[in-house]
């Protein structure tokens, strides 16, 4: 019965509707036909949905003048079906290489990640 109404929840809130109001409509559905005890565990269910299906698509690059590692990543990419252009982000932070996430699947294949990876099998 939760997921029923997390579900009518999500579409309500993908057809553009306020989100405050959609709550609102929600609590007093429940309060009038004595589910109110569902309230939490429905919010829940979509706040998971919505988490794991928010799209973070994106390549990251140490730099915007590392043409090699943006190539490598959509390379990657490619390797897993992806066409279309993600947006490119720059973070130092990584050292070198690229961070590609899509659909879920995180690459990492930055100078940072492989230098941590070596630090942790020396060092263990």
């Amino acid at each position: 019965m939760q997921n029923a109404y997390a579900a009518a929840v999500i579409q309500l809130i993908k057809d553009g509707q306020d989100v405050d109001q959609v709550l609102r409509g929600l609590a007093t559905i429940l309060t009038a036909r004595s589910h109110e005890k569902l309230f939490q565990s429905v919010l829940r269910i979509v706040l998971r949905t919505l988490e794991t299906h928010q799209s973070n698509d994106r390549v990251v690059v140490a730099s915007s003048e590392d043409a090699i590692a943006l190539e490598q990543a959509i390379a990657a990419l490619a390797k897993q079906g992806v066409t279309k252009k993600l947006p490119t982000i720059v973070d130092p932070n990584i050292i070198g290489g690229f961070v590609t996430e899509t659909n879920g699947v995180r690459i990492d294949a930055s100078y940072k990640q492989t230098l941590l990876t070596l630090y942790q099998t020396i060092t263990t």
